[in-house]
């Protein structure tokens, strides 16, 4: 169960969202209640089960249709923005290797091929 500090930086970042004010998380933690200490560190409240109740939530179909036509040269001429666009997509999707240095992403893509 959440506790009042983090349903409370939970409805302003969906408030600052919905209003496109982005404000750091850290001031987000400090407006809800949260020490300095705590706020200098928001994985503390982003790795909570609270924040990943929340998540499910939130429909990220859109913004992954979204990404993908970003991520094609057919849509997006500016290369630079395409390959960020991609990699974006690759993290999302869990493709890269875990712990692999490029040779060893190469060589699993090379069993794969096989």
């Amino acid at each position: 169960m959440a506790t009042l500090k983090q349903k409370t930086a939970i409805k302003k970042t969906y408030e600052n969202l919905r209003n496109k004010t982005f404000q750091p998380m850290g001031k987000i933690m400090l407006e809800s209640g949260y020490k300095l200490s705590v706020a200098k560190h928001p994985d503390i409240l982003t790795k909570s089960k609270a924040w990943q109740e929340a998540l499910k939530d939130i429909d990220f179909s859109k913004h992954l249709v979204e990404l993908d036509k970003i991520a094609s040269i057919e849509y997006n001429q500016d290369k630079d923005n395409v390959l960020k666009a991609k990699d974006m997509l690759f993290k999302l999707g869990d493709k890269f290797p875990a712990g692999k240095l490029k040779i060893g992403a190469f060589e699993e893509r090379d069993k794969v091929l096989e």
